[in-house]
């Protein structure tokens, strides 16, 4: 178990939107380009994805954006809704699937 990654800040958050920390095994998630993001599983099998989101790479008005973008692909289910959202964190539940990769891709995508 990794708790350790997340600062007592970002616990107590976890915790206000009902997750037990001390039931939560959090690991890294390399994927992610210009956020850190972590995978939490809780002890009942359910995962989340945190992610600290990197303030110096985004403006507030492009943070917003953002937000209003990844609701509106939540209400197409395209991404699962945003647990909680603000300018240094966004929690969402984790939906398992692949990663786009070229070789994936007919020529008509490209």
């Amino acid at each position: 178990m990794a708790i350790n990654v997340l600062s007592q800040q970002e616990l107590s958050r976890l915790e206000q939107h009902g997750l037990h920390t001390a039931d939560i095994a959090v690991r890294p998630l390399k994927q992610a380009i210009t956020n850190q993001a972590f995978l939490l599983t809780c002890s009942d099998g359910k995962q989340y994805v945190f992610k600290r989101l990197n303030s110096q790479l985004r403006t507030a008005q492009q943070r917003v954006a953002e937000h209003n973008i990844h609701q509106y692909a939540a209400s197409i289910n395209l991404s699962p809704t945003l647990l909680a959202y603000d300018n240094q964190y966004a929690l969402q539940a984790f939906q398992a699937g692949q990663t786009l990769a070229e070789a994936n891709l007919s020529t008509e995508d490209k």
